[in-house]
């Protein structure tokens, strides 16, 4: 039986057999097909994702390209129909252009893996200016940039028949920097002692650290990163004292200014911030959700504003308050460095030095060539007697090297007046005598008239008291007789920048004590320190404006008009010095940047110094007393031929260290009697037969022989800026430190609301690697080289003055110090060097008014810090009295027009649609 069911069953089992084998087949073919199927499905989707990124990236880098051209042709036909024929050949041509340029970008925006078979813009429309709709910055306005971009792409494993395809609709949008009261870019500590009232929006890129020792008022905060109060998680552990019952009020609409209400009404008393929430409190979401949008941060989803470049630029370190290095890398400090080799077109044209029409450089003028921009100029105008090359490495920027002295210039030719109070005789090596009339640039030592409104002339310093001059008192130069003599004198002194050396180690006020210790130079005596020491060159913009309006040959109205354009409003100033291009490098290879040009200690030998250096010059000393000079024309020389001997340091008569940008090639190296003599008068302070003088080698400071470089700029007599003379406004910026000396701008009437008045108003930007303020008060009397700033700090009142304008500069970033931390908070991010109270009936309501741009660790920031009392009242502007300080943004840079030459911009992107298969 059972044998007969296994003879019935084996041809049964053996079709089972078949049909299970058969079904097993069919089973592993669709498993191992699915397989396929769910990796090609993966694959797909993974490339979905990709080619959308690069959608993306392509995008981005469309919308910066298509900035740097020009949004129409110029001019415009007036007929409708030709205008719009025109607008679309020109949007066609600058299409092909950019996707030459995304076609050659494409190997740089592929990721690994993948293939990109096509990036294109389809479409491009006209740009417009436009108000953003939505999002943290609604409100403000944008240049508004509209395309339609295609990218085409597969896996590589997959062949382009699997391709991706993805359209989108693009609105690339650039807002503009100055729209901000103030913008920090990077960690923002916003700390106030007395009350303070911020009208406009304040915004950090960083973490923002609140916090106020009175009630403070904000109409808007938004953070690329969190908000925290004072001493939050986010915080970097800043000192101050009695913050737990203070409050930050933010309000919860667009304020309405009035002429002395700038706040509505009982919003004081309405809604607190940060008193007890911030980003790290669990409910912070909704609670911030009362400001109706005038509260934000990273949480809310507020982004980070950028300007529009790829990679990374090539910076110096900067240090932060307690003297740390810091990178400079992911911050805005390359705006306003000098243009250099190699670089990235995007990140050049970025600059404000690519965009000046004006370069000063060296001493030497050069003006922009529109069709190569990226060359340093023309050189219109020399500071430097004689003839120089700029074939010196540390002295290039880019370009071909140039003969640049006033004899390579002009020759036989007249020299220009308007640029320089330091023209030369033809053919000599003379300085002109300069009395009478005004110029642009000097150098040195400034002395403040009489007068409304105030003014500043060039000026020296003197040991003798008669004629109302000591070596404390400068004054200007009257007679022909001494007139260059003194000019020349005064280039060698200048004023002490304001150090903290009144004793205040509190480590809450700047952590001086903290900062001074960690300097590392080998002396802590701060102000022995001759890094405080300034040699600024003085940019007088009354005098600007007159020579823009001087059409002669060669005068600066000429040189516009004889190139074909208007000068385009914007003025970048360099100096160079050995190993001022230290540092220069990407992320991986920035460093520090040598510290700038200090000007000798006291008896220094390169200098020029011969032991004090409180002379008839303030220093160097040369050897010549005031009664000398009265007569020089019998002067009998050096008692010793040799100049460099240590010996002839306190009786030679030819000043050694005039600032490098008085240099020349042209005189030899070694200098005796014999030398001199056969120059003759060429070598004179004036004609015929007066005091020799003996104008250095530039090679002597290349090398570091001799130490008096310029450091700073100081711009002075900027009260008045005229919008016919300057149709665009005026932009004047440094890498180095920038001082402002006196009222800035006030003839033109900030708006309190949108849509004011824009008559006769003028849009003003300075920048610089810092920047101090200097008041209508100032006197560099209060400020000799060799005298320790707290002599002087007391009797240093500051005068009724205001700021108009937008300001871009760098501060030494809050750290964690020894004694629990140290600041550079926003209120006092631009330096003091003043006693500004109230107490002497000083107004001081909104002295700063315009927008403000923190945008990097500062380089050379170590020598600044505001000056502190001894009883520790700050220097900022207000008074230990409590009263309320008052910052205020300019709504005339509402308007995209409005604002100022070469200022850069942010920006964004909005994908309106996208399409993908």
């Amino acid at each position: 039986m059972l044998m007969r069911q296994r003879a019935y069953s084996l041809p049964l089992v053996l079709v089972i057999v078949a049909l299970l084998s058969a079904g097993l087949t069919v089973l592993l073919t669709t498993v191992l097909t699915s397989s396929t199927t769910t990796m090609r499905l993966f694959r797909r989707t993974q490339a979905g994702y990709a080619i959308t990124g690069v959608a993306r990236a392509g995008a981005v880098a469309a919308g910066d390209a298509l900035l740097l051209r020009a949004p129409l042709p110029d001019p415009l036909p007036t007929d409708p129909a030709a205008r719009a024929v025109a607008v679309a050949a020109h949007l066609a041509a600058q299409r092909d252009e950019v996707n030459g340029e995304l076609t050659a970008l494409v190997p740089e925006l592929t990721p690994a893996g993948f293939v990109v078979d096509e990036l294109r813009i389809d479409a491009l429309r006209e740009r417009s200016n436009g108000q953003i709709q939505e999002g943290a910055f609604r409100g403000m306005n944008a240049l508004i940039q509209p395309f339609d971009v295609t990218v085409r792409g597969h896996h590589q494993e997959m062949g382009s028949g699997a391709y991706i395809r993805v359209d989108a609709s693009v609105e690339r949008l650039f807002i503009p920097m100055f729209q901000f009261f103030a913008f920090i870019d990077g960690y923002a500590f916003v700390f106030n002692g007395p009350g303070a009232k911020y009208a406009g929006r304040i915004h950090s890129n960083g973490n923002m650290c609140l916090g106020s020792g009175q009630n403070s008022f904000f109409e808007k905060i938004t953070s690329g990163g969190k908000i925290y109060k004072l001493r939050g998680s986010g915080c970097r552990g800043e000192l101050s004292g009695g913050i737990g019952s203070r409050t930050i009020f933010v309000s919860r609409s667009r304020l309405t200014e009035g002429a002395a209400t700038y706040f509505t009404p009982g919003f004081e008393t309405g809604f607190s911030l940060l008193h007890d929430k911030d980003a790290d409190s669990p409910d912070w979401l909704t609670h911030v959700a009362l400001w109706g949008g005038q509260v934000g941060d990273s949480t809310h989803g507020v982004p980070v504003l950028k300007a529009p470049i790829r990679g990374t630029p090539l910076v110096q370190q900067g240090r932060n308050a307690v003297h740390a290095l810091v990178s400079n890398t992911t911050n805005s400090r390359f705006l306003i460095d000098p243009v250099l080799p190699d670089e990235p077109i995007d990140v050049r044209a970025q600059k404000v030095a690519f965009k000046a029409d004006i370069r000063i450089l060296d001493g030497v003028w050069y003006i922009r060539n529109p069709n190569f921009p990226e060359e340093l100029g023309t050189p219109i105008w020399s500071d430097h007697p004689g003839r120089v090359a700029t074939d010196r490495a540390e002295r290039r920027w880019l370009g071909l090297q140039q003969n640049v002295g006033q004899e390579d210039l002009f020759g036989n030719l007249a020299r220009p007046t308007k640029y320089s109070h330091y023209r030369t005789v033809p053919n000599t090596l003379r300085f002109d005598n300069v009395t009478g009339g005004t110029a642009v640039v000097s150098y040195g030592v400034l002395h403040r008239m009489g007068g409304t409104p105030v003014r500043w002339v060039p000026g020296f310093q003197n040991t003798s008291p008669t004629g109302g001059c000591s070596r404390t008192v400068p004054c200007f130069p009257t007679t022909a007789a001494d007139s260059v003599a003194r000019l020349l004198q005064g280039t060698r002194g200048g004023f002490r920048n304001a150090w903290d050396e009144s004793g205040v180690t509190d480590g809450a006020a700047d952590c001086g004590a903290n900062r001074e210790a960690s300097m590392g130079f080998g002396n802590f005596d701060a102000h022995a320190l001759p890094l405080f020491n300034m040699l600024p060159l003085n940019f007088d913009v009354a005098a600007f404006q007159a020579a823009l309006l001087d059409n002669s040959p060669n005068e600066l109205g000429g040189r516009f008009a004889a190139r074909g354009e208007p000068f385009n409003g914007a003025i970048w100033i360099g100096s160079a010095w050995p190993g001022f291009r230290t540092g220069y490098g990407d992320a991986t290879s920035s460093s520090a940047a040598g510290f700038w040009p200090f000007q000798g200690q006291q008896n220094d030998a390169r200098s020029g110094n011969g032991g004090d250096v409180v002379n008839d010059t303030s220093q160097p000393l040369d050897g010549l007393t005031p009664a000398t000079l009265s007569t020089a024309a019998t002067y009998a020389g050096p008692a010793n031929a040799s100049p460099t001997a240590a010996a002839t340091l306190t009786n030679r008569p030819f000043q050694r260290a005039l600032p490098q940008t008085l240099c020349t090639d042209t005189t030899p190296a070694n200098v005796d009697d014999g030398v001199l003599a056969t120059y003759g008068g060429a070598n004179d302070f004036s004609a015929g037969t007066g005091r020799r003088f003996f104008v250095p080698r530039c090679e002597d400071y290349d090398t570091g022989a001799l130490n008096a470089q310029v450091n700073a700029v100081r711009v002075i007599n900027a009260d008045t800026v005229s919008r016919t003379t300057l149709p665009f406004g005026l932009s004047i910026v440094t890498n180095m430190p920038m001082f402002v000396l006196g009222s800035l701008n006030t003839s033109s009437i900030p708006a309190d609301r949108p849509g004011d008045s824009n008559v006769g108003w003028a849009p003003v930007m300075v920048g610089g690697d810092t920047i101090g303020l200097l008041s209508n008060a100032w006197t560099d009397a209060k400020a000799p080289w060799n005298v320790p700033v707290a002599t002087y700090w007391l009797t240093r009142n500051a005068a009724s003055t205001r700021y108009h304008g937008a300001f871009l500069y760098g501060w030494a970033e809050a750290a964690s110090g020894p004694s629990g931390g140290c600041r550079e908070e926003l209120s006092y991010s631009m330096r003091l060097h003043e006693h500004w109270h109230r107490g002497a009936g000083l107004p001081l309501d909104r002295v700063v008014r315009g927008s403000i741009f923190v945008g990097w660790n500062s380089v050379y920031g170590t020598a600044f810090s505001n000056v502190h009392e001894r009883d520790n009242e700050s220097g900022a502007w207000h008074d230990g009295a409590g009263n309320t300080k008052i910052y205020s943004y300019d709504h005339h840079l509402d308007v995209i027009q409005n604002q100022p030459p070469a200022a850069p911009q942010f920006q964004l992107t909005n994908v309106l649609r996208q399409f993908s298969n």
